[in-house]
């Protein structure tokens, strides 16, 4: 792991958490599919923050979320994850 993947990782987890609540939940549902993706060798590692970024685009205008919509965020973002290519 590059210093420059470190940072890149460091970033958008910075951005998902000024973006809001469903950015974050997003990105930690994305996030679980993506290394296992990587560790069943469907992806390579420099792919999960290129389609975290993604992730992140689509999913950063939820700010403010309750508490009976983390489930749905959470499931229409792994639905999201699978459709980049996982």
């Amino acid at each position: 792991v590059t210093i420059i993947e470190k940072a890149s990782r460091s970033k958008l987890a910075r951005e998902a958490a000024k973006s809001g609540e469903g950015a974050c939940i997003a990105i930690s549902a994305a996030d679980e599919i993506l290394v296992n993706s990587f560790l069943n060798g469907k992806i390579s590692f420099t792919d999960i923050p290129k389609k975290l970024e993604k992730v992140l685009a689509k999913f950063s205008s939820i700010k403010e979320v309750a508490f009976d919509e983390i489930l749905s965020i959470d499931n229409d973002a792994r639905k999201y994850t699978y459709t980049l290519g996982v």
